[in-house]
């Protein structure tokens, strides 16, 4: 990886993060929703919480309160807590708003 391409990814990974509770669905591609506790969203990716079984580079769908739904691929999985990275960016800061305003 280049030196630009590093710090690129780096400035993504340090993307402001927003603290929230925002309770949703995921789910495996072709299978059915889960329940799950989104506790931190950015531009770039969420974590939380769920009971589904996952498995780390698994490919995702999040429903997004707003949004929709939105392909993400899991980057870390450990017991009931996830983290994943959206296939596309979001406005993690408009999004945020909204759901604050309702």
């Amino acid at each position: 990886m280049s030196e630009a391409a590093a710090r690129l990814r780096m400035n993504e990974r340090s993307a402001r993060r927003h603290r929230v509770k925002v309770i949703t669905a995921i789910r495996s591609v072709g299978s059915a929703d889960v329940d799950l506790q989104i506790d931190s969203i950015s531009a770039i990716g969420f974590s939380g919480r769920t009971e589904g079984l996952f498995r780390r580079d698994e490919d995702v769908i999040v429903h997004l309160p707003i949004i929709g739904d939105m392909a993400a691929r899991l980057a870390w999985v450990k017991g009931d807590t996830i983290a994943g990275e959206f296939a596309r960016t979001i406005d993690a800061n408009g999004l945020v708003a909204e759901l604050t305003a309702i």
